[in-house]
């Protein structure tokens, strides 16, 4: 007895003929799972296979295709995407046959203040590009010299971005804890004690 294709069609739709149908093909998977995997990574290694490959995903309806499905994927886990570019952006490069995790400044400011790169240019110009802000000694980026080096105030409390300030400057506020009374008093000992 022959079946048209319609009715094997519509055998196939089934939901008891679909379920055995997806239970034979997990049971024959998991069976042949390693010899299955090493045949595909033998065969996507093959010149041609890769030729075809390249020449496939240059066509411009696979293109389209990939960006919508892309946008899609983004939307719909947008705000892990976001947080996941944030903290792998700029640290892995790829050299030597393996990805390496690269740390760049850009990076460490992101993580330690919260500032973005406008954010900092954009106090590098309000401060005389670079003077620090207490005693306008002007600062260089990159420096042998510790104490005209950059240094980045931030509040302990809050976390907040002040300003630039040279070396000195910063410690200077490091060891009284930003205490202002603490300030004050040495102010007073230094106008006493220098008569």
């Amino acid at each position: 007895m022959s079946y048209t294709k319609e009715q094997a069609r519509e055998y196939h739709q089934r939901p008891e003929v679909k379920s055995r149908h997806r239970e034979r093909s997990s049971t024959y998977y998991w069976k042949h799972h390693d010899a299955e995997l090493q045949k595909m990574k033998e065969r996507n290694q093959r010149p041609d296979i890769k030729l075809k490959r390249k020449e496939y995903l240059q066509l411009p309806e696979v293109k389209a295709r990939k960006r919508e499905l892309d946008r899609i994927r983004y939307y719909k886990n947008h705000e892990k995407m976001l947080s996941k570019n944030r903290l792998t952006r700029g640290k892995q490069r790829f050299y030597g046959g393996r990805y390496h995790w690269i740390n760049t400044y850009w990076d460490r400011i992101w993580n330690t203040y919260r500032l973005r790169k406008s954010d900092w240019i954009r106090i590098w110009i309000e401060q005389n590009k670079g003077k620090c802000y207490i005693c306008g000694v002007q600062m260089k980026l990159k420096s042998t010299n510790k104490k005209i080096g950059l240094h980045i105030d931030h509040s302990h409390k809050t976390g907040k971005v002040r300003h630039f300030l040279c070396s000195n400057c910063n410690r200077f506020l490091g060891f009284v804890s930003d205490d202002i009374n603490r300030f004050e008093r040495a102010v007073i000992y230094l106008r006493e004690t220098d008569e």
